[in-house]
């Protein structure tokens, strides 16, 4: 819903997703009827909200995406998702990048772009991408840092992987 742009179905259908959090309990929440971590939720809230264009949006998935992150890393590592904790960087930096933050954009994707090539994921270009298609924007014209994250994020995609061995 949220990358048809509906704001009201997006926040309708979090709202559901936080009830079922809260009235579901005991084994339940970690393997069946609701089987994602308070991590993946977190996640999966700040990842949708991304898409939606307005700051109080972006404050959300500002909070929700950094969230994820600390929960990821401090959680046990049987539940870190390596994979959804750098996507969760990235959504971090595009709801920062929505609301103006450029240095705060830069501190929250630097642990994506320094993934070595062998590691990065289309996922992550392709967030990345549409992160740096947002700097493009007139808000940004003539910004300094816009263009060196432009260019560090055009760099990163533009590494291929290494090629497999013979």
């Amino acid at each position: 819903m949220a990358c048809l742009g509906d704001r009201d179905a997006t926040r309708h259908t979090l709202n559901l997703a936080d009830e079922a959090r809260e009235t579901i309990t005991g084994p339940d929440v970690a393997g069946g009827i609701f089987a994602f971590t308070e991590a993946k939720h977190a996640y999966y809230s700040g990842s949708a909200l991304v898409w939606l264009p307005g700051p109080e949006e972006a404050k959300v998935a500002e909070k929700q995406s950094d969230r994820a992150i600390g929960l990821f890393a401090g959680g046990p590592p049987e539940e870190r998702n390596l994979a959804d904790e750098a996507l969760a960087h990235v959504y971090l930096g595009t709801a920062r990048v929505t609301l103006g933050d450029l240095d705060g954009a830069l501190k929250a994707i630097r642990p994506v772009l320094d993934i070595p090539p062998e590691r990065r994921i289309s996922w992550q270009r392709k967030r990345l991408a549409r992160l740096g298609a947002m700097l493009e924007g007139h808000r940004f014209h003539g910004s300094g840092l816009a263009t060196a994250l432009k260019e560090e994020i055009s760099t990163f995609s533009d590494s291929p992987p290494p090629a497999d061995p013979p």
